[in-house]
């Protein structure tokens, strides 16, 4: 078992928890497909893409990414909730919190 605080504030309570190690290798943003422009908008590399009817969205395209990892966290799920976890030392906080509909 090992701790566990759901919240900022909460107490902790001991808990089952799934340790992982997330990696990512090097990358870059591509977006492919019908109305999409890889332009410059104010000294900013961007993806636009055209959805037809006027609307239109742009984001920007930060180039090559270094390889990121490996980073230890950890995962909790119960009923139809699941949380990605931090450690802060021997007790892990909630990062995120996912809900089954």
């Amino acid at each position: 078992m090992t701790t566990l605080v759901n919240s900022a504030g909460s107490a902790s309570v001991p808990s089952k928890v799934d340790l992982i190690t997330l990696r990512a290798p090097a990358h870059a943003m591509k977006i492919e497909g019908p109305g999409v422009v890889r332009t410059i908008k104010n000294g900013q590399a961007q993806w636009c893409m055209d959805f037809g009817g006027g609307n239109s969205t742009c984001v920007h395209d930060d180039g090559p990414i270094a390889a990121q990892g490996p980073i230890s966290a950890g995962m909790h799920a119960t009923g139809n909730k699941m949380y990605t976890l931090l450690p802060s030392g021997s007790i892990y906080g909630v990062d995120e919190a996912y809900t089954k509909r």
